[in-house]
């Protein structure tokens, strides 16, 4: 058995790992030079709005669906009630 220490490569799915890549806060400083507030705000029609950013959050006066609405289907037991199979013994 071989007791030599795994590598990076071998330890994470890292494949494109470069140690002297740029640290986090240098990038979040060289994006930032590229960004600046969005200093006004305009009404525009739906149709021009593709590729803008809203101003403020958008909030429906009426709950859709406007029932009860699962996520996800699927199955619930009561196992207390359940019959065992004999698959399941």
């Amino acid at each position: 058995m071989s007791t030599t220490n795994p590598t990076l490569h071998e330890l994470s799915c890292a494949d494109d790992y470069d140690p002297n890549s740029m640290p986090v806060p240098r990038a979040r400083e060289v994006i930032a030079r590229f960004l600046s507030p969005i200093g006004t705000i305009e009404r525009v029609s739906v149709r021009a709005a593709l590729g803008r950013v809203l101003a403020e959050d958008v909030i429906s006066p009426v709950d859709v669906p406007s029932h009860d609405n699962s996520a996800m289907d699927g199955y619930a037991l009561r196992i207390p009630t359940s019959k065992p199979t004999p698959k399941s013994r």
